[in-house]
């Protein structure tokens, strides 16, 4: 499997796009991860550092490429968030799913 896509700003909202592809028919199926992070800064004595916001995943899919989007909105304080990108294969408990290296990408908002 391989993967491709972008993380942008849409309209007060953080979007993931995918392009997973299914190279294998092998009878697993794949999908898209993002997790996203936020830049936070408690108070001004400490410097800001990134804090996980949730993950979300594409639906599964096997034998095709499919692109596909994910999306979250940005919290009320900051003014940055990640989001770590990767595509994925499920494969049999208990084999951890095999994933792409995630892409991580930044926006301000």
């Amino acid at each position: 499997m391989s993967g491709s896509g972008s993380f942008y700003n849409s309209a007060g909202t953080a979007v993931s796009t995918v392009t997973t592809i299914d190279k294998k028919s092998d009878g697993n199926a794949v999908h898209a991860t993002t997790t996203f992070w936020k830049l936070t800064q408690p108070n001004t004595s400490t410097p800001p550092s990134w804090s996980p916001y949730g993950s979300k995943s594409t639906p599964a899919f096997s034998n095709q490429t499919l692109t596909q989007t994910v999306s979250t909105g940005y919290p009320s304080t900051g003014s940055q968030m990640r989001g770590s990108v990767q595509s994925c294969a499920q494969l049999g408990w208990p084999v951890p799913d095999s994933c792409t290296d995630p892409a991580t990408l930044t926006v301000s908002y």
